[in-house]
């Protein structure tokens, strides 16, 4: 699992060089529906049309929310959906493997190994470049910090309500950047990623809310 995360890391971040941040993320993204279909084929999860309506719904709607435009090309699109295929796996192997385990634990040494082989693998193929500025520093050191909290609280959600309703609430993720960069980065959102990010959390409270109806 630890080399999974290092995989799924590296992959997403490489994507970011060929490709726009906003279709890197879009293209990560995939992954709630993916993870959907994984644990409805392994016989996991109960996938509804519901749910497929709406995963499907909130990914369009990010679409908008992130704004995207700019050149891209087919490297990046690939890195991209390799990082969504990885994370995929990672979701499914750790609901089919650790469920119901102690998700606090489990995360501690899946970060550890992680880490540790990502490093083997920067250091034997990229170089160890560290930033000069003490904001740089800061950065780097606090990005870590918040990655690892939000792994932890991710798996801790997988324990308690399963792959397919924990995928979905992740669409929260991309928004949360969005409204962070308006509150600290001033950036500006225009009314199309608005009425994006509308139809996200809409789609999410829909799949949460609204109840099937007894057959």
């Amino acid at each position: 699992m630890g080399g999974l995360l290092a995989t799924y890391s590296y992959l997403l971040i490489s994507a970011i060089e060929h490709i726009p941040v906003a279709l890197a993320v879009l293209t990560f993204y995939l992954y709630p529906i993916l993870t959907s279909l994984g644990s409805w084929v392994m016989g996991q999860e109960r996938l509804t049309l519901k749910i497929v309506a709406c995963l499907i719904t909130a990914f369009v709607g990010l679409g908008f929310a992130l704004n995207l435009g700019g050149e891209f090309n087919s490297l990046g699109i690939s890195l991209a959906t390799g990082a969504a295929i990885v994370f995929t796996i990672l979701l499914l192997v750790n609901q089919r493997f650790v469920g119901g385990q102690e998700s606090r634990t489990i995360s501690l040494h899946m970060l550890s190994s992680g880490t540790f082989l990502f490093l083997i693998f920067v250091l034997i193929f990229e170089g160890f470049p560290l930033p000069q500025s003490s904001k740089g520093i800061i950065a780097y050191i606090g990005s870590g910090v918040f990655f690892s909290f939000a792994i932890i609280g991710m798996f801790v959600g997988l324990a308690k309500i399963g792959a397919i309703r924990t995928s979905l609430f992740m669409n929260f993720e991309p928004i949360s950047s969005i409204a962070l960069g308006v509150i600290l980065l001033d950036q500006v959102l225009t009314p199309l990623q608005l009425a994006g990010a509308g139809v996200v959390i809409a789609s999410i409270a829909v799949a949460e809310l609204v109840k099937e109806p007894k057959v």
